[in-house]
């Protein structure tokens, strides 16, 4: 009987968690509304690979590779957005998204292809720091052309 009593403790328990779990399906409608923006935001929650010697920002180090949290859900397949461009508004470095990292939705991004491409202000590297703001922009028409 005292089994029966806390059997029904959880199911009054999982009858609010109905109500207690409306703000992450509120999250998945305002996941929608980013699609639709034009560009993404994050920021950055590491910095991979060693400092690069070269970099045009002072006493800042560079990194090759940051990783980006807070563009996608775990649910998103982030290989499929592998090639787009990265902002790092702080800096204006330009970086692209590599692949997934981990398996919480974050992103690697690589700061060493746009360097050598000489798209945007990237010197090689990231000069950013964990915490910086980072914008995943909307796919160019021209980037398949090259």
């Amino acid at each position: 009987p005292a089994k029966e009593g806390t059997a029904k403790a959880k199911a009054a328990a999982q009858a609010d968690t109905p109500v207690a779990a409306a703000p992450p399906s509120s999250s998945s409608s305002s996941e929608s509304d980013k699609t639709t923006k034009t560009t993404l935001e994050g920021e950055i929650s590491a910095l991979k690979g060693d400092p690069l010697p070269s970099s045009s920002s002072g006493g800042t180090k560079a990194h090759p590779v940051v990783v980006v949290s807070g563009f996608f859900t775990p649910d998103i397949n982030v290989k499929s957005y592998a090639g787009r461009n990265v902002v790092i508004p702080s800096t204006g470095e330009v970086g692209i998204v590599l692949g997934p990292f981990g398996k919480a939705g974050k992103c690697k991004v690589s700061f060493e292809k746009a360097a050598a491409e000489g798209d945007g202000k990237s010197g090689g590297g990231c000069s950013g720091k964990v915490g910086d703001k980072a914008e995943l922009m909307p796919p160019s028409p021209s980037s398949s052309s090259s």
